[in-house]
């Protein structure tokens, strides 16, 4: 699905015929009034459109973001093909069993990953305040330690 900025400045649909049939399926199947979708204002035929216009103004992807709709939950990536005129809109159900497998798997990856990483982070701080502790520590000691004593002095002043 592409979305385009009508003179305007509101985001207008341009279905690629790849996804028309799916699109409407999915989302303008209720709506008796929506004959076409080509040149349809995007809120018409989307209730999440703000997110088009979102990424239309402010020139920022939105990647991976799970959006709740209806009993499915969507994966959407909404990026820029032309900044702030043209988008491409990505959604895919995520709540099909087999997609669900491939991104709890996914996900499980990233979470692996992120507490390694913050495990590594830890050890790496853990071990840097150890030798900072240390090189301190033994500076207060040799400062507090009385100088060598000479074994040839007894302790006595000489007469």
């Amino acid at each position: 699905m592409v979305s385009h900025a009508s003179p305007g400045g509101f985001p207008c649909l341009r279905v690629e015929t790849w996804g028309t049939q799916n699109f409407v399926r999915e989302f303008a199947a209720g709506d008796a009034s929506v004959k076409t979708l080509e040149g349809n204002g995007l809120g018409a035929v989307m209730p999440f459109s703000s997110l088009f216009r979102r990424v239309l103004e402010s020139g920022e992807d939105l990647v991976g973001h799970d959006i709740r709709y209806q009993r499915s939950t969507l994966n959407t990536s909404i990026f820029t093909i032309e900044p702030h005129s043209v988008l491409c809109g990505m959604f895919q159900d995520i709540t099909v069993p087999v997609v669900q497998k491939e991104q709890i798997i996914g996900r499980a990856r990233q979470v692996i990953q992120k507490n390694l990483k913050t495990t590594q982070q830890i050890a790496y701080l853990l071990g840097k305040n150890a030798a900072d502790s240390e090189i301190i520590l033994n500076s207060i000691v040799r400062s507090f330690s009385p100088e060598e004593v000479d074994e040839s002095d007894t302790g006595e002043e000489p007469e």
